[in-house]
């Protein structure tokens, strides 16, 4: 195997602003396409087209907005593919990748993100495996199996590469049946559950009918079929697992028969058949589009042969018997649907008619509504990116602009225009968005630089996600816990306490170790008498804050305890006490900040001189030491 590593071209560093761009790849008005966008730490990796002939990995070091070219060797094979159907499996990027016009092939590729650089196998060996189609992880020894073809047995076969080793080697060995044709794999007809192998077979008849087969990896040069009761499945596609069992579309009766959605379920060797469409299809008319964070399957089912078109959107409840429910109420006409994105507990999906609208669904409650309604005016939406600062961003076309950028604020649906970055008619079709930190980085097209990367500044995600924040009294102690679901390391949660509710001040700081789950706990030891407000001040590391709802916390009033008034203060307190004896002042770092006598009774006590803030007073009767908190406004 080859390693290839590019570094000589890197371009100068450009401001972040607004709809900034930060490269000319491909200079001029040449389209340089940034695509693939995969982050990580402050980096992006992404592929773009230093020419139209080419395409190579980039790296952009968002710290600094510099981009460095990682590969130098690319060039497009008949069809024009240079790379095809790039998957991340942890700190990879698996893909099928050309090497250049002389060696006209796809070839296995690994291009690492810890390293950015990039691995291809044998790339001038013209009897190594190639074109792959597929990738898939077996998630115990993070091995990456995958389908390519096999120059010796001139057939589709099943490789593998080790993770612990790097070596890649056939795993199977069938024979002209082959595994896997182009046509379904590129859509994902390979998985892996426990000791098995999924995914699909030509049959060695060069129709391409690609039934699906399951192969057991301790048996892995035979195969056995999953039928319908005994009859075949054509064209099975769309592979997914969820809780142990294969979800997955296939055509029945014919390979040009109607296409149904399927549940396979490992453990009793049992295929249920989760819709009954009998309308003869196009192909892929029935689409596993989406599994949302719940596990639920989206389904778009759209029927293009059909004049006019009829177009439904399925959820499939994966955790409930696999019921399935029409999104859309049934099959509408005039309309087919597309999946945009998912927020929370809301799933979005555009309605493509002769007007175009934007639906979401409530997966918790099962209801329906509209996010973005047809009055909008959009003749096209794509391209969704839900982000971080309660927003979907997003390509939207008129008449007036084309295609610009577009946000929708999630809590009110309501669009605004962010950018007319291509200015009049001429769009600049806003996609392939990644954030981080408080930056969205997109392609865009204008007519002088072509499509190229842009960055924008957006309002800067809170990392911290509040789970539980509570307050108990006891005795003369409150007790503060909270538990953070998500948070990020060097993030700050400042604890402020109030005797009002209004005016609060920090009694504690605590950073951030970076957990889920993390849980803290803190004891205050000087409340107010009376009730006690408590909120949390969440920062992250860019300055960003946010505030946690208030909890509130009783303390009885003991008549042996010194007395203090008003709390809030001005100039002046009121100290009583039972006893003579002195009296200190500190801040809450414990440096003393006023001393003083105090007789039994009301004492007055200048603190005018003071700054506002909240401080700690002890009272020290003959040894023993009563301490108020106060708040100096």
């Amino acid at each position: 195997m080859k390693s290839l590593f590019w570094a000589a071209a890197v371009m100068a560093a450009l401001p972040v602003s607004a709809q900034t761009r930060l490269t000319d790849i491909n200079p001029n008005a040449g389209d340089a396409n940034p695509q693939n966008f995969f982050t990580y730490g402050s980096n992006i990796y992404f592929l773009a087209k230093p020419a139209t002939d080419r395409q190579e990995w980039y790296q952009l070091n968002t710290t600094n907005n510099t981009v460095t070219q990682r590969s130098n060797d690319h060039s497009q094979i008949s069809g024009g593919v240079i790379f095809r159907a790039p998957v991340r499996i942890g700190d990879n990027v698996f893909v099928a990748s050309s090497k250049n016009s002389t060696t006209p092939n796809l070839y296995f590729s690994r291009f690492d993100l810890t390293t950015g650089t990039e691995v291809q196998w044998n790339p001038n060996n013209a009897s190594s495996p190639n074109d792959p189609l597929a990738f898939v992880e077996e998630p115990v020894t993070g091995d990456v199996y995958a389908t390519s073809f096999d120059a010796v047995s001139v057939s589709n076969q099943i490789f593998r590469w080790e993770k612990t080793t790097g070596n890649l080697t056939q795993f199977t060995s069938i024979g002209n049946a082959g595994v896997g044709s182009t046509g379904n794999n590129t859509n994902g007809a390979l998985a892996v559950i426990g000791n098995n192998i999924y995914t699909t077979s030509f049959g060695g008849s060069g129709n391409n009918l690609n039934f699906p087969i399951v192969i057991s990896r301790s048996t892995p040069n035979t195969y056995t079929e999953i039928t319908n009761g005994g009859n075949r499945l054509f064209e099975a596609t769309r592979y997914n697992v969820i809780n142990g069992k294969l979800y997955f579309v296939a055509r029945t009766g014919s390979a040009a028969g109607p296409v149904n959605l399927f549940c396979y379920n490992p453990a009793n060797t049992t295929l249920t058949a989760l819709t009954t469409y009998t309308q003869t299809l196009a192909s892929g008319n029935v689409n596993i589009v989406n599994v949302a964070p719940d596990n639920s399957l989206l389904v778009a089912v759209n029927f293009y042969n059909t004049n006019p078109v009829q177009g439904e959107m399925l959820l499939v409840n994966t955790a409930n018997n696999n019921s399935v429910t029409s999104v859309t109420n049934g099959v509408v006409t005039g309309t087919n649907y597309v999946f945009g994105f998912n927020s929370g507990d809301y799933s979005y999906f555009v309605q493509n008619g002769s007007t175009r609208q934007l639906q979401r669904y409530n997966r918790t409650n099962g209801t329906t509504t509209t996010a973005i309604p047809v009055s909008n005016g959009f003749t096209a939406m794509a391209n969704f990116f839900a982000a971080t600062d309660g927003k979907a961003y997003f390509s939207a076309t008129t008449a007036a602009l084309g295609a610009e950028l577009y946000s929708l604020d999630l809590s009110n649906n309501t669009t605004t225009l962010v950018a007319d970055i291509n200015t009049g008619t001429v769009s600049s079709t806003p996609a392939n968005f990644a954030q981080i930190g408080s930056t969205l980085y997109f392609a865009a097209k204008t007519d002088a630089q072509g499509r190229e990367l842009y960055s924008m500044s957006i309002t800067a995600p809170l990392a911290i996600r509040l789970d539980e924040f509570a307050a108990r009294n006891s005795g003369r102690i409150n007790v503060i816990n909270w538990k953070n679901r998500k948070e990020t390391a060097g993030d700050i949660m400042e604890l402020q306490a109030s005797a009002d509710g209004k005016t609060f001040n920090t009694i504690a700081t605590f950073t951030a170790s970076g957990k889920a789950d993390a849980r803290y706990i803190y004891n205050d030891e000087q409340p107010f008498t009376g009730l006690n407000y408590y909120r949390l001040a969440l920062k992250n590391i860019e300055g960003s804050t946010e505030y946690s709802d208030v909890v509130k916390a009783f303390v009885k009033e003991e008549q042996t305890f010194v007395e203090i008034y008003p709390n809030p203060a001005g100039n002046a307190i009121h100290v009583v006490t039972l006893k003579s004896g002195k009296v200190m002042i500190s801040g809450l770092n414990g440096t003393s900040t006023l001393q003083s006598a105090v007789n039994s009774g009301v004492n007055t006590i200048d603190i005018s001189k003071l700054p506002s803030g909240l401080y700690l007073l002890q009272v020290n009767e003959g040894g023993q030491v009563y301490s108020r908190r106060f708040v100096k406004l």
